[in-house]
Order: C-alpha cells, then sequence, then structure tokens
C-alpha cells in the first residue's frame, strides 16, 4: 500500500506508474491523478501541439497515407451500412439508396461528404436511408416514413464489427467503455 502525493488516498502498487528516479520506484501521485495532470497539461500547454504539428511536417506522406486509409474505411462502414438498411420499398441498390434528413433543420452537412467515423455516426443518426425515388416522394409529401434512424450504439457497433482493430481507439475517441 502507499499513499497518494495529490490526493492522498491509499492505493495498492499496482495503482501507480513506475518511475525509476524515485527511492522506492514509483510515481509520487496515483495513476488517475497522474492522468488528470497529463490531460490538464495537455489542455493548456502548446508544446504537445506544436510536437504534432513537427511531426506531420516531417512526415507528410505517413499522415496522407493515414488519411486515405480512414478515408476508405469509413467509406466501406457507409457502403456496408447501406446495403443492410435497404429502403421500404425493397431497393438494395448501394447507388440508388439515400440519407434522408429526418429533421431539415438539423441537416449540417451531406453524409456521403464527410470523411471520419464521429461526424458521419453523428449525422447517421438524423437520417434514415431510403431510396431515391422514396426520397423524393417523402420531400413532395406523398409519402411518409416508417423508418426510424438508427442509434449511436448500433453504429458504432458496426464500426467495431468491421474493424475489431480499431476497439480501442474508437473507444477513447467516443467515451465509450470497453464493454461494446
Amino acid at each position: 500500500m502507499k499513499k497518494c502525493g495529490k490526493c492522498k488516498h491509499e492505493y495498492s502498487i499496482d495503482n501507480f506508474y513506475k518511475d525509476s528516479h524515485k527511492k522506492d520506484g514509483l510515481s509520487w501521485d496515483c495513476k488517475e491523478c497522474a492522468k488528470k495532470k497529463h490531460k490538464r497539461y495537455r489542455l493548456k500547454s502548446d508544446i504537445p501541439k506544436q510536437c504534432a504539428k513537427k511531426w506531420r511536417q516531417k512526415n507528410p506522406f505517413k499522415k496522407n497515407e493515414y488519411n486515405k486509409q480512414l478515408y476508405n474505411k469509413v467509406k466501406l462502414f457507409k457502403q456496408i451500412y447501406l446495403q443492410r438498411n435497404p429502403c421500404d420499398c425493397g431497393v438494395c441498390d448501394i447507388e440508388c439508396l439515400d440519407y434522408h434528413h429526418i429533421d431539415q433543420k438539423a441537416l449540417e452537412k451531406r453524409v456521403h461528404s464527410i470523411h471520419t467515423f464521429k461526424k458521419s455516426i453523428e449525422e447517421m443518426i438524423k437520417c434514415v436511408v431510403v431510396c431515391a425515388n422514396c426520397h423524393r416522394k417523402i420531400h413532395a409529401g406523398t409519402k411518409t416514413l416508417s423508418k426510424k434512424p438508427p442509434t449511436k450504439q448500433e453504429l458504432y457497433s458496426l464500426v467495431l464489427e468491421l474493424f475489431p482493430n480499431l476497439k480501442t481507439e474508437i473507444a477513447a475517441q467516443f467515451s465509450l467503455s470497453d464493454d461494446l
């Protein structure tokens, strides 16, 4: 057992990071306090931002390659989602399916023009999938919607199903727990 120098609670030794400069080989603050301290530092300091900017300038091809891979993954995610959610009339050709925003005032961007998982999901939960013909009829007022938009949880689950290696990255990005 060791007492945290910051919060003054006693924790087991595994709740402290290793620090070879200290007499007992452990940091003076618990992991939870250390995480909070590092988060405050990253928010207030410009140094992490400058380091990231410097890295991007030194490695433009790596960043471009990462962006291409991300774009292709997001594109595949949207295609699979469309395939699994055909229109009520039975049309399931991807080329014929549209995203219909239920609340036109909530329209921020076209789903097809978004290239990240987080922004795609935020926009997709406002939409239902319909074919182009039904989409025109809905806007003309001759057809009513019978579908409901997906939930964030359903969309996150699909992302994790398609890309299981992204589980920790996506959980961190969306503040999700590991029980997905």
